[in-house]
């Protein structure tokens, strides 16, 4: 649980599960609650319904609603060439994408082999190398699919190329090789470089 506190006073308090991922975002002013978002993730960390609480004038109003329909590059099911390569030297790796709508990315995933160890961060790039958010993966498995959500969801702009990355310390990435063309989900909506497997916007 992370609470910020703004000038005005009304504080910010963001429940993660053990997966780290976002689970509610709640305001609360002068010790009262204002209003919470409490958020219903399939097993791979994508939203898949919203319920949202307000609090105006002393009196509570519910309302529950489904998430919009989420993509990522590639799904669970997805498995790299290679797990982890040989190679160890420390390096950042990543993925161009694009989308065909607007829309927000709320969290990155990296495939996992068992040695590639250490302390990974995901970061999100414009396609000119400016910073747009970044996070740190916890409670990572010893192997397969790891996900973090940001602490606030990223907007981005159709038809934009992005980067997602995420650091290696230890090397031993995991890539699927000898694939240049780009990858278009069946939705119509994100598309990205098929070179590098071992990450994903979401």
């Amino acid at each position: 649980m992370i609470t910020t506190t703004l000038p005005n006073g009304l504080e910010t308090i963001n429940t993660y599960d053990a997966a780290s991922r976002l689970t509610r975002l709640a305001h609360v002013h002068d010790d009262e609650a204002v209003g919470q978002y409490d958020y219903e993730l399939d097993p791979i960390g994508n939203r898949t319904a919203l319920t949202e609480t307000l609090v105006v004038s002393g009196s509570t109003s519910t309302v529950a609603t489904p998430a919009p329909d989420p993509h990522s590059l590639w799904d669970g099911t997805a498995m790299p060439d290679d797990p982890a390569v040989g190679d160890t030297d420390p390096l950042e790796l990543g993925v161009r994408f694009e989308s065909d709508v607007d829309g927000y990315i709320t969290g990155l995933r990296f495939y996992k082999g068992t040695t590639n160890t250490g302390t990974h961060v995901g970061h999100l790039w414009t396609i000119g190398g400016k910073l747009l958010a970044s996070v740190t993966f916890t409670n990572e498995t010893a192997s397969g699919w790891q996900t973090a959500t940001f602490a606030y969801p990223v907007a981005i702009v159709s038809n934009t190329l992005y980067v997602a990355s995420y650091y290696a310390p230890a090397g031993h990435f995991a890539v699927t090789r000898e694939k240049t063309t780009a990858r278009h989900i069946p939705s119509g909506s994100v598309c990205g470089d098929d070179q590098w497997i071992s990450m994903a916007a979401h």
